[in-house]
């Protein structure tokens, strides 16, 4: 529940906010250490802030679907993982065009990945992990003129790479 008291427009919003956000997966192990899995979430973010005309933004509202497969190999030494992904968010606030000193709830985008990991026991005390995912994201739909519709996503970075190692001492 929120109340927001706007002095410039006298107007009052008395907002009553309710979601569910459910996450549903599904696993499949069709051969000893491999596994198909399938997932599906919703999500919902409530807004501050408000309109020129003094109304209160809706909340963002994502779905995602994820789709993947694991497999483990030299008696789970080395597990690797390959996944694709749809992420979509609407509600996003872009500017206003007739105000850019404003926001309105007009938009919408989309993120597709593709990812690829592994995680290995080098020795009994050194592990590694490594993964790198392709990403591809654009505004879908937009008022806003610095980001028109088909715009790539900002502060996206299409190629990620990370790698990750530990050794752990046992004795001493």
């Amino acid at each position: 529940d929120d109340k927001n008291d706007n002095r410039k427009t006298e107007k009052i919003n008395k907002e009553h906010n309710f979601a569910i956000s459910p996450r549903v997966g599904l696993v499949y192990i069709p051969i000893k250490d491999m596994s198909v899995y399938s997932s599906f979430s919703q999500s919902y973010v409530p807004q501050s802030g408000e309109t020129k005309e003094g109304d209160s933004f809706k909340p963002v509202r994502s779905k995602q679907w994820e789709l993947g497969v694991k497999k483990s190999f030299f008696n789970d030494r080395l597990i690797s993982t390959v996944a694709v992904y749809n992420l979509e968010k609407v509600n996003l606030p872009t500017t206003d065009p007739e105000d850019e000193d404003y926001k309105i709830q007009i938009g919408k985008q989309y993120s597709r990945a593709v990812e690829i990991g592994f995680t290995g026991d080098i020795t009994r005390n050194w592990s590694v992990a490594m993964n790198y995912a392709y990403t591809y994201g654009k505004v879908s739909k937009t008022n806003d003129k610095k980001y028109p519709v088909g715009t790539k996503l900002a502060n996206l970075a299409p190629h990620r790479f990370n790698i990750w190692t530990s050794y752990q001492i046992k004795d001493g």
